[in-house]
């Protein structure tokens, strides 16, 4: 018997077996063994199990991608933002060390995301508390009520960070969920198709083949 090799392909493989081994002479034969109608009905209760598991890890898998998008949307609007603001304010003050100093300008701008992001809310909230400043860069485009939608768009830039976390913690449950009802599945799957090998390969292997099993002539 070839292998499936994508889940698709082995919930198919899973689905034929199960739903055909309904078949009177087939369940009547495998019932010494263990297979009985009880045991195959658990077998499709667990199935439909799995598809709905998978199905809700694709959502959630769904919903990973689309707070990534939101959060990496926001990020880079939010970096080209205070890269431009961090050039204008050197480019007013470059002669004012007091200033450049105070909004930590004196050095490089931290390259990782999360330094990054540490510099950039305490950078705004440093030229919110001084007037000269937002005067001097207000006429290009860095006015108070700007410099405040930033502040709460940095915010919410955190606020997305931890709405993605939280989807992929949930998508990794979901999988790890799906993964152990589908292993369950399969050892389900294995012993009826050995068992139905041990009765139907001899003698009838068209019963096998009945149950997707392909059977060499």
């Amino acid at each position: 018997m070839a292998q499936p090799r994508t889940y698709a392909d082995i919930m198919a493989q899973i689905h034929t077996a199960f739903w055909n081994a309904t078949d009177p002479y087939i369940i009547n034969t495998l019932v010494p063994t263990g297979i009985t109608p009880e045991w195959v009905e658990a077998g499709k209760i667990l199935y439909a199990e799995v598809v709905n598991l998978n199905k809700i890890q694709g959502k959630e898998y769904a919903d990973v991608d689309q707070a990534n998008t939101d959060y990496n949307e926001l990020r880079l609007q939010m970096e080209k933002r205070i890269k431009r603001l961090v050039k204008i304010v050197k480019h007013k003050f470059e002669s004012d060390v007091q200033i450049i100093s105070r909004l930590n300008l004196n050095k490089a701008i931290p390259r990782r995301r999360n330094n990054f992001y540490e510099f950039s809310i305490l950078l705004v909230e440093n030229i919110l508390a001084e007037e000269s400043i937002i005067n001097s860069i207000t006429p290009y485009g860095y006015s108070n009520e700007f410099l405040t939608t930033m502040q709460a768009d940095l915010i919410n830039q955190k606020t997305l960070q931890d709405r993605r976390d939280k989807e992929k913690g949930e998508a990794q449950q979901a999988t790890k969920n799906r993964d152990q009802k589908f292993d369950e599945l399969k050892d389900m799957y294995e012993e009826l198709i050995l068992q139905s090998k041990l009765m139907f390969e001899d003698e009838n292997p068209q019963y096998l083949e009945k149950l997707g099993v392909l059977v060499r002539s």
